[in-house]
C-alpha cells in the first residue's frame, strides 16, 4: 500500500526527530526504509543512500542482521537508481524519435506540396 505523499512527509519528519534523539541502528534502517518507499524523491532516496554508505563503511560492531538488511537495501537502491537512470534515457531517446519523425513528416509534407504545385502548372 502506497502512502499518501502528505502522511509520507509526516511519518519521515517524526522518525529523522526519533533517530536525531536517539541514534540507534534500529531506528536509523527505519528511516533508510521510510526514504526507499514510493513516492519518495531523488534527495530522499539518495540520503538513504549516504546513511546505509556510512553504516556500512564503519567497521563497528552492529546488529548482524541489521547489517545484513543494509547491505540489501542499499543493493536495492543501486539498482533502482540504474533503472531509473535507463529510463530517463530511453525517455529522451524517445522524444528524439518523436522528434525526428515530426520532422520528417514536415519534409514530406513540403515535398508533397511541392509536388502539388508542378502538376498544377502542368
Amino acid at each position: 500500500m502506497k502512502l499518501p505523499p502528505e502522511q509520507l512527509a509526516l511519518e519521515q519528519e517524526r522518525t529523522l526527530r526519533f533517530y536525531t534523539q536517539h541514534k540507534s541502528e534500529f531506528s536509523m534502517m527505519q528511516l533508510v526504509l521510510l526514504r526507499c518507499l514510493p513516492g519518495t524523491g531523488p534527495k530522499e532516496r539518495s540520503q538513504a543512500q549516504e546513511m546505509l554508505s556510512s553504516y556500512l563503511k564503519d567497521g563497528q560492531e552492529g546488529t548482524p542482521e541489521l547489517r545484513a538488511m543494509g547491505s540489501m537495501l542499499r543493493t536495492l537502491l543501486t539498482d533502482n537508481q540504474q533503472l531509473e537512470a535507463q529510463l530517463q534515457a530511453q525517455g529522451q531517446k524517445l522524444r528524439d524519435e518523436a522528434r525526428r519523425g515530426d520532422e520528417l513528416k514536415q519534409k514530406l509534407d513540403a515535398l508533397v506540396e511541392t509536388e502539388r504545385k508542378l502538376l498544377e502548372r502542368k
